[in-house]
């Protein structure tokens, strides 16, 4: 069991991470949006740079918020890979994050939580009997989504500095409104990231040595109907309500396409995530999640010839908007799989079994391939488990391995 007066300084520094609440936030209707959206960001990302002052860093503020560090090759390392690392600051938007987190040791039962009735379910703690498991108190997320990675890339930084071990060039990109699919790579310098052959993103959601080499294609779609109120009562022959079409077209869409709660393995989704509005004007909100592209655009425009059928239908205008959010990393990790070897040999070394994964999610690196298709951006595992719930927690014992997997991935030759 962790001793929680004296924990490991991987740990300590994700006990004082989650403390500070980073909340990413959704932009208003027509709003330019603020970066980073919340002050929290910047509270961590002050905090992170004072976690590195004792070393004359090279740091790269850039304009969205985000930061990058910059560590040269040692003498005699120049010709390595240039490695590049990437967490996010954030924690997502759609749960709590001031977090009061919580030890316990895994008897591999039930974890009741002492807030808002919330259980970690025994089948999700499976193989971790004994264990040492850090929770939220149930009422918030715990945000090791991502500041169990951002705690490990820290730890490692200050490694590398301390022990003057022998490595390549090396890259690390601070993220701020990951959660929002706002993570901005056009902020990155292009000489900076033409520099890199691999970006490593820490940001899993599985046992340690899950390296994921696929994920989602990310397509945001939004349909506004705008219509005409009246008084029910005295002109309701006036009334044309865009509510109306929008709850029409929110029940037709999942008599279509599957839901989440639904899909499984490879298949895509439709996620109708918000319906708001009034007589005057409503919204519908999706996000289109699938493997391949193709598949993506082609539901989003059905939905939108639904959405124009509708809107006919109500004697109310449409309009509507798909945004490409993020793409499958799998595009450009093919061809260059043979860099995976660095991650895969550094798993192996201290005894975790590598394995390559496709994910039901995005990630950073997805992101980041919208502007740099080409750069392979596999994502690991950092321990963290129930991401955007309250059911969330970290598996003390892999995060700790990952500080070691993320040194011997530095000091590698190839």
């Amino acid at each position: 069991m962790l001793d929680v007066t004296q924990p490991p300084e991987v740990i300590k520094r994700f006990l004082e991470y989650v403390a500070i609440d980073t909340t990413s936030r959704l932009p208003d209707i027509g709003s330019t949006p603020t970066k980073p959206s919340s002050a929290g960001q910047v509270e961590l990302a002050n905090l992170v740079k004072e976690d590195l002052d004792p070393w004359d860093l090279s740091i790269m503020d850039l304009a969205d918020g985000s930061f990058m560090v910059l560590i040269p090759a040692s003498v005699g390392c120049q010709s390595r890979p240039h490695l590049a690392f990437a967490v996010h600051l954030d924690t997502y938007f759609g749960l709590p994050g001031k977090v009061q987190p919580m030890f316990f040791q895994c008897a591999g039962q039930d974890i009741v939580l002492p807030n808002s009735g919330t259980v970690i379910p025994a089948e999700d703690l499976r193989g971790l009997r004994g264990k040492s498991i850090i929770t939220s108190m149930g009422d918030t997320l715990l945000g090791a989504d991502d500041k169990a990675g951002l705690a490990a890339m820290v730890t490692a930084i200050r490694r590398i500095m301390t022990t003057g071990i022998k490595h390549g060039p090396l890259s690390f990109w601070f993220c701020v409104d990951e959660e929002t699919c706002s993570l901005d790579a056009t902020m990155l310098p292009k000489g900076v990231i033409d520099n890199w052959d691999i970006l490593f993103t820490l940001d899993g959601d599985s046992k340690l040595g899950v390296i994921e080499t696929a994920c989602f294609n990310g397509l945001q779609l939004e349909i506004i109907f705008k219509g005409s109120s009246a008084h029910p009562g005295l002109a309701g022959d006036k009334l044309r309500p865009a509510v109306y079409a929008a709850v029409e077209l929110a029940d037709l869409i999942p008599r279509h396409w599957k839901s989440p709660m639904y899909s499984s393995g490879r298949e895509g989704f439709v996620y109708l995530y918000e319906v708001v509005g009034n007589a005057s004007q409503a919204r519908v909100s999706c996000d289109i999640r699938s493997f391949d592209l193709k598949w993506g655009l082609l539901v989003a425009k059905r939905i939108i010839d639904m959405a124009n059928n509708v809107s006919g239908d109500r004697l109310v205008s449409c309009e509507t908007a798909v945004v490409n959010n993020y793409v499958n990393i799998a595009k450009a990790i093919k061809g260059k799989r043979s860099l995976l070897e660095i991650a895969a040999r550094a798993h192996r070394k201290f005894g975790c079994r590598p394995q390559f994964r496709s994910a039901r999610a995005g990630t950073d690196g997805a992101m980041l391939n919208l502007h740099y298709p080409n750069l392979p951006a596999p994502n690991l595992s950092t321990g963290a488990r129930n991401i955007h719930s309250q059911n969330e927690f970290l598996v003390v014992e892999e995060l700790v391995k990952l500080v070691d997997i993320l040194m011997a991935m530095v000091t590698l030759k190839s």
